[in-house]
Parts: C-alpha cells; structure tokens; sequence
C-alpha cells in the first residue's frame, strides 16, 4: 500500500478529490492529510473519498500551519462539526504525531519522526500503521510498519533543476514488503519541507514521476525516476505564465508524454495546446494526480 503524506494546502486537495472523484485511484492507496488550514475543501476533499468508498486519513495533532488555532473559531464550527462527523461514522482513518502526547489515544496511524518519538509508543491504542523512518531503531520497535521517507530532492532555487533534469526517485515500490513494511509513504513531489510564504518565481519547474522502460520489466520491478522541466528566462519575476509555458513545451516534447496517458498529463498536454495558464498551483495538482495514478497502476500490476 502507498500512503502520501500530503499538506492540506488547497490545491495539493484539489489533487486528492479530484484524483477519488474521477476514480483515478483505488484501495491500494491512502492519502494522509496534515491540515494547514480549516476550509471547505479540506472537508469537501474528505467526504468525497468517503462518499467512493476510498480510504483517507486526516492528523489530528498536525505539527505545522493554523489548523488547531482555526478549529477553535467559531465562524468554523460547521465545518469542524462535518469533520468529527466523518471521524465518528469511522468513515476516514484518524493519524497522529507521536509527539508529546500525555494522554492515551485511539487512532489509526501514529507518524514517527525521531527517536524520541518512539517513547511514546505504549500511549496508542488501535493502531493499524506505524509510519517510521528506515531506521534499525524503529525496524526493531514496530510491527505493522509503513516506511516514511522524504524522496524530493529540493533545490533552494527552481532554476537549480535545469543542472540535474532527471535523477532517482524511489524504489520503495519494489522492495518495502521484502523488507518488511506494510507499505511506503512519502510526500511526492513536494517534499517534507513546509512554507507558508509565496512568492512570484524566477523561474518555473515541473516535476514528473517517470519509469525508465527497459529489459522487458513489469512495472513494479522498474525504479520511479523524476524528471524536472525549467523555463529559461530566469533572470526575473515578470511573465510567469510566459515562465511556465517554457517548462510546459519542455514536457510535452519529452518521452514521457508518450509513455503515459493520466490525467495528469493530458491536462497539461492541453493547456500547452490551448496556451492555457491556471496559476502555479495548477502544476503542483497535476503533477500529484499523475503521481497518485501511476502508482495506482503499479500497485495493481504488484498485486496481480
């Protein structure tokens, strides 16, 4: 099974629904979401997998954003009512941080970051998934282990990719049950690091979980590479839909455009037809829905 971390940030949501809405996606994965913010999409994002039957999971101790400070405004309460609904009908998995809990919790996925965090392992109850890092400290601590690793290779700046355009992603797919995990997770091609801060980029990149197609092998035994598509005139902030269209006609003139046919994809295989700028959070949604499809699709070929 394949766990996403993903930050609740509105279009790293939209990826999610749109991803169980449009039946991309199946069992063999379950998002995490670490809230940032209380909205309605957060809400609407988590009942539209329960409505298909989707598994999900939200944390309830989320270590950045203002999720707990908004929760407690009362201008939320709808919404945080529509939330504890969903957790009560056990229609989504609840997760925590094992982080200076002081009283015993039931829940479903406990995250583990440090060694320290594993003195808090006896206050859990009804945990089905540990996520922990691949470290003997924890191999040896746990059953029900799902390996968390940060795979995204961040650059301080965008315009740092067009040094390294494709590089190694992961290969947790391959052998996370060999090793003994029940699954893998990681935070796509986002990465751990979060920034509440935005700001207008000298340059536009868009990165795009590939395979290399070689001797014949099923897709579950081929390594997951990323490739990173730049635009050229990084010498300033102005035209970032110009910015965009450079690493966009980078893509769709790539391999990779032939090798795949998700939605992702084709989403920006038309907006390079029909010269079509969303914004940047556009990228970020499509590249997470090709993600979470191909690995859907490896997975099902795993399982067969």
């Amino acid at each position: 099974m394949y766990f996403p971390f993903i930050r609740g940030r509105q279009y790293e949501l939209l990826a999610l629904k749109e991803c169980a809405e449009k039946n991309l996606i199946n069992n063999n994965i379950i998002p995490i979401i670490e809230p940032v913010k209380v909205t309605p999409t957060l809400y609407n994002t988590l009942n539209t997998f329960a409505t298909n039957n989707l598994k999900i999971a939200l944390v309830l101790n989320p270590m950045v954003g203002n999720y707990l400070y908004e929760l407690d405004n009362q201008k939320n309460e709808k919404i945080k009512e529509n939330i504890q609904n969903l957790i009560d009908k056990n229609l989504i998995f609840t997760a925590h941080y094992a982080k200076n809990i002081k009283e015993d919790i039931t829940t479903s996925i406990v995250i583990y970051t440090d060694i320290d965090s594993i003195s808090f392992k006896d206050k859990f109850m009804g945990v089905q998934y540990n996520l922990i890092p691949d470290k003997r400290e924890f191999r040896r601590e746990f059953d029900k282990k799902i390996l968390l690793e940060d795979h995204f290779n961040k650059q301080e700046r965008n315009s740092n990719y067009i040094a390294i355009p494709d590089e190694t992603f992961s290969t947790d797919h391959i052998y996370f049950d060999s090793e003994g995990y029940m699954g893998f997770s990681d935070y796509s091609i986002v990465g751990s690091e979060y920034s509440e801060v935005g700001f207008a980029p000298y340059a536009v990149a868009i990165h795009i979980i590939y395979q290399n197609s070689y001797d014949n092998k099923d897709v579950s035994e081929l390594p997951l590479k990323i490739a990173h598509f730049v635009s050229d005139t990084n010498y300033d902030i102005k035209d970032t839909p110009g910015k965009y269209y450079e690493a966009l006609k980078k893509l769709v003139k790539h391999s990779i455009i032939n090798q795949y046919e998700t939605y992702g994809i084709k989403q920006f295989i038309t907006a390079y037809n029909e010269k079509k700028y969303e914004g940047l959070g556009i990228i970020k949604k499509y590249s997470i829905m090709h993600h979470l499809e191909l690995i859907s699709k490896i997975l099902k070929e795993k399982n067969k």
